[in-house]
């Protein structure tokens, strides 16, 4: 892409969430937002965006319906406790790992309303497939034995379920029900 396929460097506030600590940590980047969308999903519009600080590009996704900033939040810390929850799964070695696709938000503190966005790393011809008959049943034995870990590990007080293969192998999405 050309300079000119991106708008003017901006700050904006890199969030992540921490698991562990159960807590957001913030630290201010200057980025590069391309001008237009590059793809486009049912729910979601794909943005690229350079990350000056780091020299990576990354992919904004943007939901067409325009969902509060609450929402991003908690679609980022499920996905971020789903990583938390696979990598104490992943120690107990299991036939198929699962791997989930990580994220954090960008606040666009320059734009109308501070929107915040989710964030995740740049993944070339990026497709996504919901569980289905379909699935190999490797795939759906390591899905649903995960599903089991994750209520085990959490005492019962929550259950992640039902999430999408990712093109490049990796995981993401998943549904989270807890007692709250």
């Amino acid at each position: 892409m050309n300079d000119d396929d991106f708008n003017e460097p901006e700050v904006v506030h890199r969030l992540d969430y921490d698991a562990e600590e159960e807590q957001w940590r913030s630290e201010p980047r200057e980025v590069r937002v391309a001008v237009q969308m590059f793809a486009q999903g049912e729910k979601k519009g794909c943005i690229l965006v350079e990350d000056l600080k780091d020299s990576r590009t990354y992919v904004i996704k943007k939901p067409f319906d325009e969902s509060p900033n609450a929402a991003v939040y908690e679609h980022c810390k499920i996905r971020t406790i789903a990583i938390q929850v696979a990598g104490k799964y992943n120690k107990l070695q299991p036939r198929e790992r699962l791997i989930f696709l990580p994220c954090f938000v960008y606040i666009l503190a320059e734009r109308p309303g501070q929107p915040a966005v989710i964030v995740e790393p740049m993944i070339l011809n990026h497709s996504k497939t919901p569980l289905s008959p379909a699935t190999p049943h490797s795939e759906r034995d390591a899905v649903e034995s995960f599903e089991h870990f994750s209520m085990h590990m959490s005492r019962t007080n929550f259950l992640l379920c039902n999430p999408q293969k990712v093109s490049d192998g990796s995981w993401t999405e998943p549904e989270f029900h807890s007692i709250d």
